[in-house]
């Protein structure tokens, strides 16, 4: 391959030889330049993907926390209508009940002075 191009070179004109060597040393040390190069890339890309994945790890960590808490909160508020609902409730009937015994005592007050009244009238009417 090479090398025999090389001593053939060498042996016609030892200066072009000594230039292939050259030649062939610089392209070596590119090569592995370029394979060091590459390995450090690879090992640089593969700490960025674990960093990666773990960051999703505890992304997708949060997420559940966040989705648990909403879910509780949720619950909460529901809880909280509920108590509201029955709150108004039991105070609509409470006030309807007032409401009712106000009615029933102004009507019975009514009644008792329309009495009170036509009594008066009886004994005035007798003096």
């Amino acid at each position: 391959g090479l090398r025999r191009l090389i001593r053939q070179v060498t042996m016609d004109g030892p200066e072009r030889g000594l230039l292939l060597l050259r030649v062939r040393d610089e392209i070596r040390m590119t090569v592995d330049a370029y394979k060091t190069l590459y390995d450090s890339s690879v090992t640089f890309g593969v700490r960025k993907q674990m960093a990666a994945e773990m960051g999703v790890s505890d992304l997708e960590a949060t997420i559940v926390e966040k989705e648990n808490r909403k879910k509780e909160l949720s619950n909460k508020v529901l809880e909280l209508r509920n108590t509201v609902e029955v709150i108004e409730k039991r105070e609509g009937e409470r006030r309807q009940l007032e409401d009712k015994k106000r009615k029933e005592e102004l009507d019975f007050l009514k009644h008792q002075g329309q009495h009170l009244d036509l009594f008066l009238k009886q004994v005035g009417g007798n003096k």
